[in-house]
């Protein structure tokens, strides 16, 4: 059994599809019914709640999906970095809370230290490391938040954008090909990140 101390995951120095090639340790991960690939460092607020159903999705050490305040479902060949927080949006009324789900679609990229608070994450969509994704945003297909970004709260991202900045605002647009890639990119991803040969 491996010791606090080990690494959930390292890179070999191998590319392959360019992309690195990540390998786990088989004790700190498990593999779902529908390959998923989830850490036991992870956490998951009411896990009933949290629908990776799709699978071939990756949630990695110390995320915190937050199922416990209203449900969050995630995409496939989605990648979940560590230290992200996926957390319900609310609304403020006069009786109190209104939480709303969270649904992330399919090749969607949410890279380390990201807050991400929106309704709904389109597909193909990369979120920049260490971005604050503001309450109920919605953010459509094919966009890209860049990283140290904080979306105001119920920012609306249209399709084929780069938003950056805080606030963030559009920046760039995307080529067509975009989807392509961040499918491939996030393929790549999924299959470059295997348990090491030696367990």
């Amino acid at each position: 059994m491996a010791s606090a101390s080990t690494p959930p995951s390292r890179r070999t120095g191998e590319i392959c599809y360019g992309q690195p090639v990540v390998e786990y340790e088989k004790s700190l991960f498990f593999e779902t019914s529908s390959a998923n690939r989830v850490s036991r460092r992870s956490v998951l607020c009411g896990s009933q709640n949290i629908r990776v159903n799709k699978g071939k999705s990756i949630i990695e050490s110390n995320a915190l999906l937050r199922g416990d305040l209203s449900p969050i479902s995630v995409g496939k060949y989605t990648i979940v970095e560590r230290n992200v927080v996926l957390r319900p949006p609310y609304k403020k009324h006069k009786a109190g809370l209104a939480f709303f789900p969270l649904t992330i679609n399919d090749h969607v990229l949410i890279e380390e230290d990201a807050v991400v608070e929106a309704i709904s994450v389109g597909n193909f969509v990369t979120i920049g490391a260490r971005s604050i994704i503001g309450k109920r945003c919605i953010i459509k297909d094919a966009a890209v938040i860049l990283p140290d970004s904080v979306l105001p709260p119920d920012t609306v991202v249209p399709p084929f954008c780069v938003f950056g900045g805080n606030p963030a605002v559009i920046v760039d647009h995307l080529p067509a090909s975009f989807p392509d890639f961040q499918k491939e990119a996030t393929i790549a991803r999924y299959e470059n990140f295997r348990r090491r040969a030696d367990n």
